[in-house]
């Protein structure tokens, strides 16, 4: 059974056509993720045969995520390689469709139209009074927070800080992750201002922990920012792992990610590390 290694600003993704049913289960995908008894991912891209460009993403904790815009890039990437896709395409996830264009010859750079932000509590699954959560309150031990949450199709609570840290994400992110108020755990951004063109943020992702990268999460904040009139209609999203732009359509009816994508390796998995599953 073959599998595709692929990254996006440090975010790594594995790829698999068509898994056989026996494998998909959450100690398979725990295993193949982790760096040091699997090959070592971010997660885990399903192609879904039954569907034309049909994706099923799947984090290194065996959930099962919405969307991922760093994972929508590599599979844009991958149908363009391996299935044949043309330079314009949508993508079939479970819950809604996107439309991936290629920008260049060796598909190393994608856009994807990540559709229309939502601030309403019922989209990102929280547990809130009132029509949206902007700037309010959240208490976390000895901190309060003004948070902005949003879904981008998944949901994210982006927090604007003076000063950035890995540590700092890695501190709060998990304790924001699983805060009761949201009822499907959220990602976590918190985001420094640079200028109305450019935001430097750190990630804690639901599910996978934190990461170099997030294509989600750069939509999410530059969304949470835009609606706040912080930030032009084109904002760069300055991350460890590199830079994703995002431009907004008509205001925040669309939403417009671009970044880089590269190939790692593709392999052929062994049947000694296939067998534990059947």
């Amino acid at each position: 059974m073959k599998v595709f290694k692929y990254q996006a600003l440090g975010n790594d993704y594995l790829v698999i056509d068509a898994l056989p049913k026996q494998y998909q289960t959450k100690a398979f995908y725990q295993k193949i993720c982790d760096r040091n008894f699997g090959i070592g991912s971010d997660g885990v891209l399903l192609n879904v045969s039954d569907k034309k460009f049909g994706l099923k993403i799947i984090n290194p904790d065996g959930s099962e995520a919405e969307k991922s815009g760093n994972g929508l890039r590599i599979f844009a990437k991958y149908c363009v390689e391996e299935l044949g896709a043309p330079d314009s395409f949508e993508i079939q996830l479970p819950h809604e469709k996107v439309k991936a264009n290629i920008k260049n010859a060796d598909a190393t750079l994608i856009e994807i139209e990540m559709g229309q932000p939502k601030f309403n509590p019922d989209a990102i699954g929280l547990i809130a009074v009132g029509k949206e959560f902007i700037q309010k309150p959240i208490q976390i031990e000895d901190k309060t927070f003004l948070a902005t949450c949003v879904s981008m199709g998944n949901p994210h609570c982006v927090i604007q800080v003076k000063e950035l840290s890995s540590d700092f994400a890695k501190t709060y992110g998990p304790k924001i992750e699983n805060h009761p108020w949201f009822k499907n755990r959220t990602n976590v951004q918190f985001a420094k201002l640079i200028d109305n063109q450019n935001i430097q943020i750190e990630i804690w992702e639901r599910g996978a922990g934190y990461t170099l990268a997030s294509g989600t999460s750069s939509c999410a904040v530059a969304s949470a920012f835009k609606k706040r009139g912080l930030v032009d209609d084109e904002v760069n999203l300055k991350m460890p792992g590199g830079t994703i732009n995002i431009r907004f359509e008509s205001n925040l009816s669309n939403v417009f990610m671009t970044g880089a994508v590269e190939k790692v390796f593709e392999a052929e998995m062994s049947k000694e590390f296939l067998k534990e599953f059947e």
